[in-house]
């Protein structure tokens, strides 16, 4: 089994909502997100991440 070590900075968290609301924190700054599908939802995270 191998691991994947995961870097400390930037510290970001993803927190989502069954009505499709939700908010990227990155470093502390909070980015708002508002889909309607679970699919809508991960592309929205990921593409505040880069």
């Amino acid at each position: 089994m191998s691991s994947i070590e995961v870097p400390t900075f930037p510290k970001i968290e993803a927190r989502t909502h069954a009505n499709g609301s939700g908010e990227v924190t990155i470093n502390g700054t909070s980015y708002p997100i508002e889909t309607t599908t679970l699919e809508d939802r991960c592309a929205s995270i990921l593409e505040r991440r880069c």
